[in-house]
Formats: C-alpha cells, structure tokens, sequence
C-alpha cells in the first residue's frame, strides 16, 4: 500500500513512519522543510520525503498521484495570527480531500483531537470538529477520523515541556492543573493508525484512542517531573488564575507560549474516550502506561 502522510514529519508523523515501513508499506511524507525531514526518515525504507507548500493546491495534489490512502497529520495547538486554526484544521482537510477525489486515493485518515465539537468552548476544538465535518462531507472518498488526546514520548512538546521547566524554575505554577487526560504513547498512538490504514472496515467511522489511565493534569505533570529526576514544588492554579495566565501569555510578542487562553477553555472539555469507545486499546490490547513510557523517556544513556 502507497500511503502520502501530510505533516509526516512531525511528532507522531516520524512514528508513524517507522510503524508504515517497517509494515512493508510505501510511504510519501510531504512536508515544508524536506531537507530537514529527510536528515529524520533517509534510513527508513521505501520512504520519499516530498517538498509540499500547503497553501497552494498545485503543489498537494500532484503527491497523491498512485496512492492508496492519505493521513492527514496537520495540526496546532496555538494561534500566530487570528486565522490560524481556520487555515490549518480546515482548509488543509478541504485541499486534501479535494486532491485525493481527483487522484482518486480511495481513503483518507483525518486525525483530529478528543473533545473535538462545533460547540465546544475553545477555537481549537470548534475547528477540529470543522475539520473532520468538511472531511466527511467534501471527500467523496473513504473518510475515517481519528481522535487523540495529547500524545507523549521522545521529542514531544507535552512531557519535555515540563520537564525543560523543572529544570528552570524552582517552583512550577500549573495552569489547569484539574484538566482530565487519557494520555497515549507515541508508539501505541502509531501502531493504531496503521492498524486502522491496514482494515478497510473503518471507513466512515469516527474512532476514539486514549491510554489506559485516566488522569488529570497535576498528577501527569508529578510523573514527569519524576521520571526526569527535576522534582519540584507545582503549585496547581483554578480554572480563573489559569485564564489569566493564559491571557497574559496570550500577549507575550514574538514567543509561542506553553499555554494560551485558548488552550485553558480547551482544558474544560476532558480530554478522554467515551465510555467504552476507546477504539485503540479494543484493536491493540494492552497499552503502554505513562509511568512506563516515561521512563523509557527519560532514561539514561547507555554509559552516561
């Protein structure tokens, strides 16, 4: 199977990636910056990595010529400029599924967040139900969406966030320190996709996936924290102290903060499967705990 990953080059992407190929499968990344993405994937085998500017039709369409199945891994959790989850949660879905009708790609994975609703309290979540509607409803192909909650493991943003600021501050003031996860692996995140890529059956579904813990953020955060040998004092902050800290960052210039307003309105909404929908752990089985993926995290280098 031919599968074009948009945005394969990034947290989950380089994972799915390895999991793809190492399936036997051929894979196309397509990404903005290929000379950085191929210094990432070159080792891997029947991997391409393929220039593509997501603003121009003409430069999507042509990498999905001969592909069985697309992904659509594009995301962001903040805003640069107004208009930012507009542009990226659904008008990148609208070109893509628009490329694969005419190249007639016969499935299309949009992957999209738990929580994800039109009338959800946060941007974020509003236009990632968006996206997944204009994916169903403009495809014309195969469409199956894929929920996540926040996915951890080497090189994310989540966990190493928190860990990077251990290190910097002696006490850590916690934001949403209430919010309510289903955290998963990277690597359990990956094997589900290509499970999903691989059985046909699940097109036209929403599927769910979450880790096998339910947890809120303080008590993510203290696992981190000692996983990475960085103990320290988190003060946790209620839902309006965390508004003001996500405000005020909101107006730091020039910086992509931890934590928006945006982001606090998304913390209200728990970020979990519904009850007894967590699709991943039906098609996988037993699932990585976040103790156990942490410290596989943070361990030691060999002969350090």
């Amino acid at each position: 199977m031919r599968v074009v990953l948009f945005g394969g080059a990034g947290f989950i992407g380089r994972q799915l990636c390895a999991e793809l190929a190492a399936g036997g499968h051929e894979i196309a990344v397509a990404t903005r910056d290929r000379e950085s993405a191929r210094r990432n994937l070159i080792l891997l085998p029947k991997t391409d990595v393929v220039a593509c500017d997501y603003n121009r039709a003409a430069t999507v369409h042509p990498i999905l010529e001969g592909a069985d199945a697309a992904v659509n891994l594009t995301g962001i959790l903040h805003e640069r400029k107004r208009g930012d989850f507009e542009r990226v949660h659904c008008e990148i879905p609208r070109m893509l599924v628009a490329g694969c009708a005419a190249h007639k790609v016969r499935r299309f994975l949009q992957v999209s967040a738990l929580g994800a609703s039109l009338a959800a309290p946060s941007e974020y979540l509003r236009s990632r139900a968006k996206g997944e509607q204009i994916a169903r409803e403009e495809a014309g192909v195969g469409v199956t969406v894929i929920r996540f909650p926040v996915v951890f493991g080497g090189g994310d943003s989540f966990a190493t966030m928190f860990a990077r600021l251990a290190r910097l501050f002696p006490v850590l003031l916690l934001p949403c320190a209430e919010a309510v996860m289903q955290p998963i692996a990277v690597g359990d995140a990956a094997a589900f996709l290509r499970l999903v890529l691989e059985k046909p059956e699940s097109d036209g579904k929403t599927l769910s996936a979450g880790g096998p813990e339910v947890l809120q953020l303080a008590q993510i955060v203290e696992q981190v924290l000692a996983a990475a040998g960085a103990e320290r004092k988190v003060i946790p902050l209620g839902p309006g102290a965390s508004r003001l800290v996500g405000a005020a960052a909101d107006l730091v210039p020039f910086v992509q903060p931890p934590i928006s307003a945006d982001n606090c309105l998304s913390a209200t909404v728990p970020g979990v499967c519904p009850r007894g929908g967590n699709d991943a752990a039906q098609m996988l089985g037993e699932m990585t705990t976040l103790r156990a993926g942490l410290a596989t995290m943070f361990a030691p280098a060999p002969g350090a």
